[in-house]
């Protein structure tokens, strides 16, 4: 539950300057925050460029291992976990990723209208109507602390809808994409239930509509002009992006990646984007 982003900044400062070969966590569950992480321009294909935070910034590195034993790496908020750029020979292996709120939100389809749905939210997708329109904002305890914010307000954007079948855990048959540039105007029934409007949208009770965010700015693993990089027995339970994005690089393997929502979770979609994507 505490931010481990300065230790690890610290712990890969010491790994460069002694020419480490190995980075060891003992298992367990670590933490991250994009507060105290290093940060710098990143431009990655088919994800959102940008200043970026960073919590495993592996650029220049060589013949250099990261080993998990087992760990969970949980995410908070608006972080890249791994950048490696410009890197030889790095393997990264033992370990699951996930985010403490997910970029995208999901909610039960309770009932059909003519002109829209009601759906039933839980405890994961905290949401609230400003405006009159749905937002999906932070966990109402406040330890996510991501961007961007409206006023005191941390909001989750949105513009993607696409409905899902909880049981086959697969988009819903004959499925439509519907789009909410402006987000949906809304109101509210009760607690976790809400009325919202949007022409064309419908589906079936007891489905799962997602919100899919409306950015890519949070991919797992960004490989750049690098070679020899190998990714093993590593779950990708969420990021806000792609879940491996390689560019300008060669001899890449993946060895037991999976890209999958945790087990025992609710949640229907794991990342917001393509599972692995190489560009050159």
């Amino acid at each position: 539950g505490s931010d481990c982003a300065g230790a690890l900044c610290l712990a890969l400062d010491g790994a460069r300057r002694s020419k480490a070969s190995r980075l060891t966590f003992a298992k367990g569950r670590y933490d991250f925050w994009p507060d105290r992480a290093r940060e710098r321009q990143l431009f990655v294909s088919n994800n959102d460029e940008g200043l970026k935070r960073i919590a495993f910034d592996l650029a220049g590195f060589e013949d250099f291992e990261v080993d998990g034993q087992g760990s969970e790496l949980i995410f908070h908020g608006w972080i890249t976990p791994f950048v490696i750029e410009k890197a030889r020979g790095v393997t990264l292996k033992n370990f699951s990723i996930d985010w403490g709120r997910a970029f995208h939100s999901e909610g039960l389809i309770r009932e059909v209208h003519p002109d829209g749905l009601t759906l039933e939210f839980d405890g994961d997708n905290p949401n609230k109507i400003q405006g009159g329109i749905l937002v999906f904002t932070d966990r109402p305890e406040g330890k996510e602390r991501p961007q961007p914010s409206r006023g005191n307000d941390i909001l989750y954007p949105y513009g993607n809808l696409l409905e899902f079948d909880p049981v086959r855990r697969e988009t819903a048959f004959m499925a439509r994409d519907h789009w909410a540039k402006r987000g949906l105007v809304a109101k509210e029934l009760g607690k976790g239930t809400v009325r919202v409007t949007l022409e064309g949208l419908t589906g079936t009770p007891g489905n799962i509509l997602v919100f899919g965010p409306n950015h890519r700015d949070c991919p797992a693993f960004v490989i750049s002009n690098s070679a020899g990089v190998r990714v093993e027995q590593v779950d990708i339970h969420h990021c806000g992006g792609m879940g491996v994005i390689a560019q300008r690089s060669r001899d890449l393997a993946l060895d037991l990646a999976r890209i999958t929502p945790p087990a025992g979770s609710k949640r229907i979609v794991s990342i917001t984007a393509d599972a692995t994507h190489f560009s050159n």
